[in-house]
């Protein structure tokens, strides 16, 4: 199955398309207010992207924040609602803070 956003196809166990590498978020920082939150035992998108994009962010002095959903996976842990009223929270003040 080829992924729409990398236009690459990804196989458990392949070496990973550079298309992938190059749709990155890290690639396209701006100094754009970011919200990450991610879930830290991510099996998808590995918790660790975040903290490389966090450091970019810092970086750039970009403002933003890092919340990470400890034993959460791709899913947020959406079916723990502690999660899910944390995310909400945490989306909702920060567009409260840089919305426009």
């Amino acid at each position: 199955m080829v992924n729409a956003v990398a236009g690459a196809a990804y196989t458990t166990g392949q070496p990973v398309n550079a298309k992938f590498s190059q749709a990155s978020p890290i690639n396209y920082v701006a100094n754009v207010p970011t919200l990450l939150i991610h879930g830290t035992i991510d099996n998808i998108v590995p918790y660790e992207q975040s903290t490389l994009l966090e450091a970019e962010l810092k970086a750039k002095s970009v403002p933003y924040k890092l919340v990470p959903l400890t034993g959460a996976g791709h899913d947020l842990g959406t079916g723990n609602l502690a999660n899910v009223l944390l995310i909400s929270n945490e989306i909702s003040a920060w567009v409260n803070r840089y919305g426009k």
